[in-house]
C-alpha cells in the first residue's frame, strides 16, 4: 500500500521495557522528534480489573504507575560470630530489616502504591558476620504525590536500617519512569479501526496496565511536541501471568493487531 499512504511511518520494537533504558534510548536518539501520532500496544492487560481475553481490545490505558528502581549497597564489617561478634557489623541483617519494613509501608489513599524487594545478595561464608549486602528495590505510584510519599518512606527505612547496625551505605538510582495517559482523540481512532475487524467481539474504552511500562516515556515525548499518543490493550488468553517462566499467549491475536495498526494509519 506504499503508493496509497502519505507521510512517514516508523515501526519500533522497544527493548529493555522494564529497565529504564529502552524507551529512553529511542527518545534520546531523536527518533520521536518528528512524530505526530504514537501508537503503543501490549498484551496481557485487564479491563475493569478482569483479564482481557482473546478477541477483545481496550482502546487506551491511563493507569500507568511511575516506577523507580534502586540498588542499595550496605557496607559493614566482617568478624567471627563467636570470637569477636561485637566487632562485626552485619550488613545482611540490615538488608533483611530494611526489606521487611519496606514491605510494611502503609498504602496511600490517593491511589495505587507498590514496593518490592526483588533481590538480596549478602555475606561471604556461614561462619563470618556478613560485611556487605546488595538489595535491589523498586517502588511505584499512581501519581506524583504517591511517588513522593514512596520515595520518602523508602529512603527513611533504608537509612534507619543502616543506623540500627552502624553501617555505611550508598544507593545507585536508575531514575524514574513517569506515568502517562492516552489521548481521547487517539482512543476514538482505535475504536473505529477495531470495529472494521470481525475478529474483535468485545471493544472497551479503558484497559488496566496496573503497573508500569516505559512506553510512557515515548508517549509523553510525542505529547510534549503537540502530538497524540495511545497505549492499546490487546486481549490475549495466556497460560500464566506475565513474569512467569511458563507464560505463553494466544498467537492468533497478532494478525488482527497488525490489521488494527493499518486501519489506524489509514485514518490518520
Amino acid at each position: 500500500m506504499k503508493n496509497n499512504i502519505k507521510g512517514k511511518i516508523k515501526l519500533f520494537f522497544q527493548p529493555a521495557e522494564e529497565t529504564f533504558s529502552g524507551a529512553e534510548s529511542i527518545v534520546a536518539k531523536g527518533h520521536l522528534d518528528d512524530v505526530d501520532y504514537f501508537v503503543g500496544m501490549h498484551i496481557a492487560v485487564s479491563s475493569n480489573n478482569l483479564p482481557l481475553l482473546s478477541k477483545s481490545i481496550a482502546c487506551g490505558c491511563n493507569d500507568f504507575l511511575s516506577v523507580r528502581q534502586i540498588d542499595v549497597y550496605y557496607e559493614g564489617k566482617s568478624a567471627h560470630p563467636c570470637g569477636a561478634s561485637h566487632e562485626g557489623k552485619n550488613a545482611l541483617l540490615a538488608a533483611c530489616t530494611a526489606a521487611l519494613n519496606l514491605h510494611s509501608i502503609a498504602p496511600h489513599e490517593e491511589g495505587l502504591f507498590r514496593v518490592n524487594v526483588g533481590e538480596i545478595h549478602a555475606g561471604v561464608v556461614a561462619n563470618t558476620i556478613a560485611p556487605n549486602a546488595l538489595m535491589k528495590v523498586e517502588y511505584r505510584g499512581e501519581n506524583e504525590n504517591i511517588s513522593k510519599y514512596a520515595k520518602s518512606r523508602v529512603e527513611t527505612i533504608i537509612d534507619s536500617a543502616a543506623k540500627m547496625y552502624d553501617l555505611k551505605y550508598h544507593i545507585k538510582d536508575y531514575g524514574e519512569v513517569p506515568t502517562a495517559k492516552s489521548d481521547v482523540e487517539m482512543m476514538n481512532k482505535v475504536r473505529e479501526a477495531a470495529k472494521k475487524i470481525s475478529y474483535y467481539e468485545y471493544i472497551c474504552d479503558y484497559g488496566n496496565v496496573s503497573g508500569s511500562d516505559d512506553a510512557s516515556v515515548m508517549m509523553r515525548k510525542v505529547q510534549s511536541n503537540g502530538g497524540k499518543s495511545v497505549y492499546i490493550g490487546l486481549g490475549a488468553n495466556v497460560t500464566e501471568p506475565v513474569h512467569n517462566a511458563r507464560f505463553d499467549f494466544d498467537e492468533e491475536i497478532l494478525s488482527p493487531a497488525v490489521e488494527l495498526c493499518l486501519n489506524i494509519i489509514k485514518d490518520i
